[in-house]
């Protein structure tokens, strides 16, 4: 539901999925370098993602109209 994937040593794509019954999900994984963190979770007619991402990595999330790297930070999007 959170879709985080690991496709490199410290390269990682975040797709999540989002739909159904379901109004909150939340994931990690922890890397070499760190944990990676997805949550999500449905507010009246949005939906809002919180991302974390560990140094010496990089993200690629995708989501709706969203398809950006991400790197070392905190991210917050509001759909």
């Amino acid at each position: 539901m959170c879709g985080i994937n690991v496709v490199g040593e410290n390269e990682f794509l975040l797709k999540p999925v989002i739909g159904g019954k379901e109004t909150f999900a939340l994931a990690s994984y922890d890397s070499i370098y760190g944990s990676i963190f997805l949550s999500w979770k449905k507010e009246s007619n949005s939906v809002i993602i919180y991302i974390s991402v560990p140094s010496n990595t990089k993200a690629h999330f995708v989501y709706d109209n969203v398809d950006v790297v991400l790197t070392m930070g905190s991210y917050h999007y509001e759909f």
